[in-house]
């Protein structure tokens, strides 16, 4: 597909996506933002001049995510997919050229299906509080990586679940051989759950002498 017509084919569908609710960046012709808060969609075309096709790439972003580890929170009206810590990448590409614009039609109509069929069950996916109730409840912590469990725990304190960010926080200072930004982040979010009625259970110990 050439560059001219890739570009028209992506407005064509920016337009059915700006019906479904997204709304356009002030800084990006290709970024488009959808709000639900807390949650931001967000997607963005990856589309380059040479060779065929492009890519959708969706994120799901919570709004204030990153505080405590983080003093500056991102608008929901700036955040990119790649700050989100939900994302998604669709490849669309293997289609033939078509000739001309009168074409545009019908690769606008695979591409609305090949959207629903995938797109639309990305964001459908992620529903405020309960995905989240549940990707804390379900999740094995022990197969976690540090990385993983900082994430988790931000999720914990954003849905107010302050014992379980406490205890997710301490697996990653815990652990032997862990990055010490990462123990440092784990810290601040440590802090802020205990802040929260978060209970350390080695003060308890000590405060009431029970043996380790």
């Amino acid at each position: 597909m050439s560059y001219k017509l890739r570009r028209k084919l992506i407005k064509f569908f920016f337009d059915v996506l700006k019906e479904e609710g997204f709304e356009s960046s002030k800084k990006s012709s290709l970024i488009l933002r959808r709000f639900h808060p807390p949650l931001t969609h967000v997607v963005e075309i990856n589309s380059w001049k040479y060779g065929g096709g492009f890519y959708i790439n969706m994120g799901v972003h919570l709004d204030s995510l990153r505080s405590p580890i983080s003093k500056q929170s991102i608008a929901p009206d700036e955040v990119e997919e790649s700050s989100c810590l939900f994302r998604m990448s669709l490849r669309v590409q293997g289609w033939d050229d078509p000739k001309d614009v009168s074409e545009l039609p019908e690769y606008l109509e695979n591409l609305k299906q090949f959207w629903n069929e995938h797109g639309k069950t990305f964001f459908s996916s992620y529903k405020y509080p309960e995905t989240f109730e549940e990707m804390i409840s379900g999740a094995d912590f022990r197969k976690l990586s540090a990385r993983e469990l900082l994430d988790y725990a931000l999720v914990a304190i954003h849905i107010g679940r302050y014992q379980d960010a406490f205890n997710l926080s301490h697996q990653i200072i815990d652990r032997l051989g862990v990055d010490q930004q990462f123990k440092s982040d784990a810290r601040l979010i440590a802090d802020r759950a205990k802040s929260k009625g978060a209970i350390d259970p080695a003060e308890l110990r000590a405060k009431l002498e029970w043996p380790k």
